[in-house]
């Protein structure tokens, strides 16, 4: 998989092209990294506000009688697999952590991860078809790694 360092050159990237400002506190980057990548570590972190925000959400994430047995907060959320329910959870996660753009740099982590395995656009598509990825992610991905212009 890309290191963070290239999933963080590219997340403040799309950031950028859609306007977003640095807030105050973990960048969002470092945590949807952490979200995707490490989520047990992540959702230490914000546990209390997923209580409060959607408690089905956090029971599903914390409560092992209500855990489903697909990979939900696992390394990759399931992405691979194309368990869609599981990336949605990731997804909510961020969404409710950082607004809109945590939901977009999720789609993102997944989007370049899957890039570097298939390592086709066409492919690509049709995954990010499949999985629901934002039109705003795909459209900076195909930007960014159509005829050499990735990092």
């Amino acid at each position: 998989m890309p290191s963070w360092r290239l999933h963080r050159l590219h997340a403040r990237r799309l950031l950028r092209e859609l306007g977003v400002e640095r807030g105050p506190g973990m960048p969002i980057e470092v945590f949807v990294d952490l979200l995707v990548d490490a989520p047990e570590e992540a959702l230490r972190l914000v546990r209390d506000k997923l209580r409060v925000g959607d408690r089905l959400l956090y029971l599903l994430l914390f409560e092992d009688k209500l855990r489903p047995e697909d990979p939900v907060a696992r390394h990759d959320w399931g992405a691979w697999r194309g368990s869609w329910a599981s990336l949605q959870a990731a997804r909510r996660v961020a969404e409710l952590v950082a607004g809109r753009p945590g939901r977009l740099l999720v789609d993102l982590h997944v989007s370049l991860d899957y890039l570097w395995r298939v390592g086709d656009l066409e492919a690509y598509c049709r995954w990010a078809e499949r999985m629901g990825v934002a039109e705003e992610v795909v459209g900076y991905v195909l930007r960014s790694f159509s005829g050499g212009g990735g990092a």
